[in-house]
């Protein structure tokens, strides 16, 4: 059948992360774009 499309790249899922993917490289796993820095101990502490 011509003109079909190819089927979807498979999901990611959480298992997918810090496994090895290929033999020289290890994924580094989940890291944020935009790390946000505080010090929720202090924040909470505070509302008690």
């Amino acid at each position: 059948m011509e003109g079909e499309n190819p089927p979807p790249p498979p999901r990611r899922t959480m298992g997918d992360y810090c496994r090895r993917t290929d033999v020289g490289q290890i994924s580094m796993g989940f890291r944020s774009t935009d790390p946000v820095n505080f010090d929720i101990k202090n924040k909470v502490l505070a509302r008690l």
